[in-house]
């Protein structure tokens, strides 16, 4: 708007610009930065860029200049007599004359592009809207401040100066924001832009210290403000934000645009088919680190405490008969019990667990991360049951059931079958603990708890022969105590265990990994990507899909590699189906993802369709993710124990399709996808691409070229009717960038 005032302020530069974004005002732009994104990409921001928006379409715009220079002018005065301080008004004034002098310069700025037709427009709606908020609040009409009367007195009235620089600050910073934004797309200086000046105008270093000055006053008067007051300050920059972004959108334009995408749509006609990655392009956090940590903090881990003094001195009652024995029992078996925690105690712990695991599920691997997992926490609990109950009670118990057939049945299933999943696989991230469980595997037959009897002679030699039908008494108190005293150790063994485990197979990931992906990159960058052929020219060679989809094949068989890692570990197993769902339904979404899929499936105008696909070892886990958030049943998830059909996809529709993805396992869909979108900046994604000749591009960049395209072919009269997703082509080896979903909401939706 300022269009006049920018080039009196532009000869005014007085160095580097520094932003202060800790202040209020710099705060108030970042935490509503998705408006800004909003406005950049409106039809009327993105035709400006290109230079095909018609000059008709632009005078009617750039008339606005007036009324938002009249409001800005009042509302200084009214902020300036709201102060009370001298400083604070001296700024005020300073900013208020500058305003009052772009209004005497601006029929000469706006001459060359036609004065007379630019005074004849009319008032825009939305223009009104805007400046009528500026002048209510710099009046002190500031929603329920004004209600609840808390703008009576002179202090309080001090505060509509804040509130005033709070809802015009958010104009010039948007338009300094568009500005640089478009500049670094064109060059100014060929003098070949049609709207060059207006670009200048706005990203010249004047207007931006115009925009540092104001937001410094913005801070300088919000100094005093409570912390009610900055959340009401911050309510009225971002509503002064929403009705400058329906300023732009507000604006009428003859020449069609590319944006937004499902601008046209027909459903008779059109199919819109969306697909997205799920881990770290919809989700903050890995899903596998999620089921991970899941089954580190189910693991049972009592607590130490309880657990000592139970193994110490309930066998020593059970032995009082037997005094010299009572010490040496408990420290004679102590030793080798800490020591073979880990071979028996699972037996003994897990035996008291395996009635509540479930175990059909176990022999498939793929759904068995959810189906197993049901038992961790009830496991859990049962270890915390143990210190609990006594001693004599709950030990034959447990050692009863570790003989009687009822565990030979269960023990394939939640005893042996983790063990034996445990036995292969600690030896690969837990070198240490394995040596320790060789010499120990005979021990679980008990008959090693035996020779105990034959410590009992040892102390009496002479009496204690006929003592040999107390050997089962003997082993009787020390199953007692080993069922207890060991039990929360093995129980914590088993937490670190596998905490350690989980740990190697991340580091041995991550560097593995780091060696696949080095393995597949050519020795020299590929010069382009070539949809149909593979050429080599010179140093310089051209690839094509095919041979990037060969080069890819060994980075699935590494993931492959890496998942049987983990299925045949059993670190998964004893998952709670419930837990993982919960999980889910709590994990945390990207910003602007769950609005931008829940906006399309609502929208009844659009024959839209849905895919997320994932590698998460568990689908139950995204859908939880997904349901929680509500309207989102429609949503097709394919995870890795589902195989994907594109049933319903086999009409003659015309089809736009779309993939969201962030890592090199999206890379090939991407790339087939009619518009591949990359969110966030994966190195190897990155690394890959550029090797094999893809290129990628931000998305409001490309927008700009696209929209260049597209008026190019409007003006050769070619069929309007294919719509703005005839410049779409997939395979096109450029993949388009952005920062958040709320580029991706402004690019396919718009704004509303």
């Amino acid at each position: 708007m300022y269009s006049s005032y920018l080039m009196a302020s532009s000869s005014k530069s007085t160095g580097p610009i520094v932003p202060n974004d800790k202040g209020p005002a710099g705060r108030c732009f970042i935490l509503f930065r998705r408006e800004a994104d909003y406005a950049r990409y409106s039809p009327y921001i993105l035709s400006l860029a290109a230079g095909s928006l018609s000059i008709d379409d632009f005078r009617r715009c750039i008339s606005q200049d007036v009324p938002f220079l009249k409001a800005f002018a009042r509302a200084y005065e009214l902020a300036g007599d709201c102060s009370d301080d001298d400083d604070e008004k001296v700024d005020i004034l300073k900013l208020r004359k500058s305003i009052l002098a772009a209004l005497e310069m601006h029929d000469s700025f706006v001459e060359g592009w036609g004065l007379d037709l630019i005074k004849a427009c009319p008032v825009n709606p939305a223009t009104l809207k805007y400046t009528e908020f500026v002048l209510a609040t710099a009046s002190g009409d500031v929603g329920e401040l004004k209600a609840q009367g808390k703008l009576v007195t002179r202090f309080e009235r001090t505060r509509i100066a804040g509130y005033a620089l709070g809802a015009m600050t958010p104009c010039l910073k948007l338009h300094g924001f568009l500005g640089k934004e478009i500049e670094a797309l064109v060059d100014i200086n060929e003098n070949k832009h049609p709207y060059q000046k207006w670009i200048f105008n706005y990203s010249c270093t004047g207007f931006l210290d115009l925009v540092q000055q104001t937001e410094d006053l913005m801070d300088k008067l919000s100094v005093t403000f409570t912390g009610e007051e900055l959340n009401i300050n911050e309510k009225v920059y971002q509503q002064a934000l929403k009705l400058l972004v329906d300023f732009f959108y507000a604006q009428a334009l003859t020449r069609p645009t590319v944006v937004p995408l499902t601008k046209g749509h027909d459903p008779a006609r059109d199919r819109l088919m969306l697909f997205s990655d799920f881990d770290l392009t919809c989700s903050v956090l890995d899903s596998s680190a999620i089921l991970a940590q899941l089954a580190i903090v189910t693991a049972p881990k009592p607590p130490k405490a309880p657990k000592a003094p139970e193994s110490s001195e309930a066998p020593e009652s059970p032995e009082s008969p037997e005094a010299p024995k009572a010490p040496e029992s408990p420290e004679a078996p102590r030793a080798p019990q800490s020591s073979s925690q880990s071979s028996k105690a699972p037996q003994s712990s897990r035996a008291s667990q395996s009635p509540q695991s479930l175990t059909a599920p176990q022999s498939s691997r793929a759904p068995q991360f959810s189906s197993q997992s049901s038992r961790a926490p009830q496991s859990s609990s049962q270890s915390s049951r143990a210190p609990q109950s006594s001693s004599q009670s709950r030990a034959p118990q447990s050692s009863s059931q570790s003989s009687k057939a009822p565990q030979s049945s269960r023990a394939p299933q939640s005893l042996k079958a983790p063990q034996s999943s445990r036995a292969p696989q600690s030896p690969q991230p837990l070198k240490a603990p394995q040596p320790s469980r060789a010499p120990k595997a005979p021990q679980p037959s008990r008959a090693t708890k035996a020779p105990q009897s034959p410590k009992a002679p040892q102390s009496p030699e002479s009496s204690k022969a006929p003592k040999a039908p107390e050997s089962p008494k003997a082993p009787e108190s020390p199953k007692s105590d080993y069922q207890k005293q060991p039990e929360g150790q093995i129980s914590r063994m088993l937490y670190a265990e596998m905490k350690n485990a989980w740990d190697e197979i991340s580091r041995e990931y991550t560097e593995q990994y780091r060696q696949c992906i080095e393995s597949i990159l050519p020795s020299e960058k590929a010069s382009s990507f070539d949809v149909d052929s593979f050429t080599s020219c010179g140093s310089a060679a051209e690839f094509n899909y095919e041979t990037l989809h060969t080069a890819l094949e060994e980075v699935s068989d590494f993931e492959k590699r890496e998942n049987s890692k983990v299925v045949e570990s059993g670190l998964l197993k004893g998952l709670k189906l419930q837990d993982i769902k919960r999980a889910g339904a709590g994990m945390i979404l990207q910003d602007g993802c769950i609005p931008f899929f829940q906006k399309i499936a609502k929208n009844e105008k659009l024959n839209a369709s849905i895919h997320i696909l994932s590698y998460c070892w568990c689908g139950d886990l995204v859908r939880a993710a997904f349901s929680s958030a509500g309207g989102l049943d429609a949503v097709n998830i394919q995870a890795n124990e589902m195989s994907f059909e594109e049933s319903g996809c086999s009409d003659e529709k015309r089809k736009l399709t779309v993939f969201i993805g962030d890592s090199v396992g999206d890379l090939l869909c991407l790339l087939k996808a009619d518009i591949g979108i990359v969110i966030g900046s994966s190195e190897s994604l990155r690394l890959v691409g550029e090797h094999y000749g893809v290129s990628f591009m931000p998305l409001f960049a490309g927008l700009v070229e696209k929209q260049k395209e597209y008026a190019e072919a409007e003006d050769e009269d070619e069929d309007e009717d294919e719509g703005s997703d005839c410049v779409w082509k997939g395979e096109s080896g450029i993949l388009y960038t952005v920062e958040s979903w709320d580029e991706i909401h402004a690019f396919v939706l718009g704004y509303y």
